[in-house]
């Protein structure tokens, strides 16, 4: 339930971000972004739905003194490893948000994503049209 919070932050970002800057975030950092984040996602707590199913309890420091659990010790340190790789990805979107304030695509119209709220009428805030 957490995650679908950050994917909604993400979401308003992307959407906004050519609103609040002026340009564009790189496309092929976002794709890359997401896939990997919801990928990751899945790969994270599907396992972790298992092991509960399984009988297994949560925020136990370890469990080397239960011998019905020691089986998911490989599928731990696979989820912890997808964890790792979902994290380093989040360092690149925080990348792409800098980066592309400088370097990003400039925006030449005051629409970009032919929206019909309120929002895409008003000036920019960074004066870019």
């Amino acid at each position: 339930m957490g995650v679908a919070s950050f994917f909604g932050m993400f979401a308003g970002v992307y959407h906004w971000y050519p609103k609040m800057f002026g340009r564009y975030l790189n496309h092929t950092l976002g794709y890359l972004h997401f896939w990997i984040t919801i990928i990751g996602a899945y790969l994270i707590f599907w396992p972790m739905h298992y092991e509960g199913l399984a009988g297994m309890p949560r925020r136990y420091y370890e469990y080397a003194n239960w011998e019905s659990f020691k089986m998911f010790g490989g599928l731990n340190e696979f989820i912890s490893t997808v964890a790792l790789i979902v994290f380093a990805t989040q360092l690149l979107f925080v990348f792409n948000f800098f980066y592309s304030i400088w370097k990003g695509r400039k925006v030449t119209n005051p629409n970009p994503w032919g929206s019909n709220t309120l929002e895409w009428t008003t000036a920019a805030a960074s004066g870019a049209w």
